[in-house]
């Protein structure tokens, strides 16, 4: 009998004690708190949600677990990346519930981050020397070929090209050799495949000028003057706008894919 009543008493003392915790109320505020990265309160908030009810405790955890900042893929950039992993490390310091999986994704995001900065240092060379090359009328790429009156012209254009081409193929190179992270696996891909395209349009020029550089040179000469020799140089210098613009177009989609990183 006398068990019988301690027994009572314990569930009685058990249930009145589940009974004290708003559940709602506490969660909210320890939403609240974990978003303003009020740390200590938040602590305490837990701790009371799991005094008063262990399975809406462990749920709890769960569901911030499951929050934008825990997973990999939400961090698309390297701002994103490096303001997570600030915000995890935190976390980490101040949140022992949540310590290991927030040290789970530092070592994940760092990871990315290595990815983010080659990406990001590629972009910003193709953006300051191939865009810039590419637009400029004044570049040895884009020389018009109603000014190639030499050999040595022609070989400047076609040197600045296959210039271009062996950078490309580099970036090319480098891209390839990259740990990519799985989300980012398509789109990865189609960067490479950008500067692939853009390689071949500009190999498609500098071959194009060199095997018509006698030509050119030839239509050039005003000693070499007439209505053949115009006609060859204008129908040279469409051949070559149609493929300074492949190339223009070629770059415009690099430039476009890089940025989306």
């Amino acid at each position: 009998m006398k068990i019988r009543l301690i027994f009572f008493v314990l569930v009685v003392l058990f249930v009145a004690g589940c009974e004290k915790v708003d559940v709602p109320k506490v969660i909210a505020s320890a939403n609240e708190a974990f978003e303003s990265k009020d740390y200590k309160t938040f602590n305490t908030q837990i701790e009371l949600l799991k005094k008063g009810d262990k399975k809406e405790y462990e749920n709890y955890l769960s569901t911030v677990k499951n929050k934008d900042l825990f997973k990999v893929e939400k961090q698309t950039d390297l701002k994103k990346v490096e303001s997570s992993i600030s915000d995890l490390t935190l976390i980490t310091e101040q949140v022992p519930k949540l310590s290991d999986e927030a040290k789970s994704k530092i070592a994940s995001l760092k990871e990315n981050r290595k990815y983010f900065d080659e990406v990001d240092s590629i972009v910003s060379e193709i953006n300051q020397v191939h865009l810039k090359e590419s637009q400029s009328a004044a570049s040895d790429s884009n020389y018009s070929v109603f000014l190639m009156k030499n050999y040595d012209v022609t070989s400047k254009v076609v040197k600045a090209l296959k210039k271009l081409s062996d950078d490309a193929n580099k970036k090319i190179i480098a891209l390839e050799s990259l740990k990519t992270p799985d989300f980012l696996s398509e789109k990865h891909k189609g960067f490479i495949e950008s500067l692939k395209v853009y390689k071949t349009k500009l190999d498609a020029k500098a071959t194009y000028i060199d095997s018509k550089a006698a030509e050119i040179v030839f239509s050039n000469d005003p000693s070499s003057f007439s209505i053949l020799a115009l006609s060859t140089i204008n129908d040279i210098h469409s051949d070559l706008e149609r493929l300074t613009s492949e190339v223009r177009t070629a770059i415009s989609d690099v430039k476009q894919r890089g940025d989306s990183f």
